[in-house]
């Protein structure tokens, strides 16, 4: 696993490659509080709208990489953080400018997310840009150890994110996802939609999310994220809690997340995978 970049001294500007959620207004608001000026590439039909609210920003589809760059060095912003939810677009939708083909035809030839996430870095970086992690700019941005809230997991529960904790890695391993539910012998695999498609193919009452950060993924880039929608949907699904990557995972609206899991009777647990194995 690629261990995250550390800054000494923070830089003056910042490009915010945003996705959907929440996380991308958490660091915006933190660079702001640090005196850094942030400038946000929002993705048409990705980015909430409320993430670019009173911030320097450009809109464009994700195939339009020549004008997202050229509005970069416009600002000469060369320091990137890569934050929030992607929907999967086909390549075919993709309406690119001539550089963006040019680094999809490098991204093509990687099929997992890990790889795929790795080379546009590897593109970038090329490019003179410097990629790094959130935690980087939020203090106390990655989930902490042990549980959050008042509700424990039970003995089965602890079971189950065991089994998980398993499943979990060797799927990573493989690079197809990051999250399996479990409940006793039946283990419920990511594939490559997402978690949220996850938790709608759940089929029974009980359960555990386990979510933890592949073996070989690089911590600058798609950190394993819960927030309260996450809570909401696996309530919906009659999941009982979740289990996630302590130290190496985001928890969105971390007060909230606690708040809502005390309300619903559910568990959230940071866990270290070593301590189960």
């Amino acid at each position: 696993m690629s261990a995250s970049k550390e800054i000494t001294d923070l830089p003056k500007k910042l490009g915010v490659l945003s996705g959907n959620g929440t996380l991308p207004r958490t660091l915006a608001r933190a660079c702001v509080d640090k005196g850094i000026e942030v400038f946000v590439v929002a993705f048409s039909g990705q980015t909430d709208a409320d993430t670019v609210h009173g911030l320097d920003h450009i809109w464009v589809g994700l195939g339009q990489a020549g004008k997202a760059l050229q509005a970069l060095r416009a600002r000469n912003i060369s320091d990137l953080v890569l934050i929030g939810g992607i929907k999967r677009p086909s390549f075919a939708s993709l309406k690119t400018d001539l550089t963006g083909a040019k680094i999809m035809a490098k991204l093509a030839v990687n099929r997992g997310d890990s790889s795929l996430l790795s080379s546009l870095k590897s593109v970038l970086e090329t490019q003179g840009f410097t990629l790094y992690g959130m935690q980087a700019f939020v203090d106390n941005a990655l989930t902490p150890k042990g549980i959050l809230g008042d509700v424990h997991p039970t003995d089965e529960d602890m079971r189950d994110i065991c089994t998980g904790i398993e499943a979990a890695l060797d799927l990573g391993a493989r690079d197809i996802g990051q999250a399996v539910i479990v409940r006793g012998n039946v283990i419920l695999k990511e594939a490559k939609e997402g978690t949220d498609a996850l938790i709608d193919r759940w089929y029974q009452k009980g359960g555990v999310l386990v979510k933890l950060c592949k073996p070989q993924q690089d911590r600058d880039l798609d950190l394993p994220t819960i927030g309260v929608e996450t809570l909401r949907h696996m309530h919906q699904s009659g999941v009982h809690g979740v289990a996630i990557h302590a130290g190496q995972s985001f928890i969105a609206e971390m007060e909230n997340v606690r708040a809502l899991a005390d309300a619903l009777g559910m568990f959230v647990i940071g866990i270290d995978p070593e301590d189960y194995q």
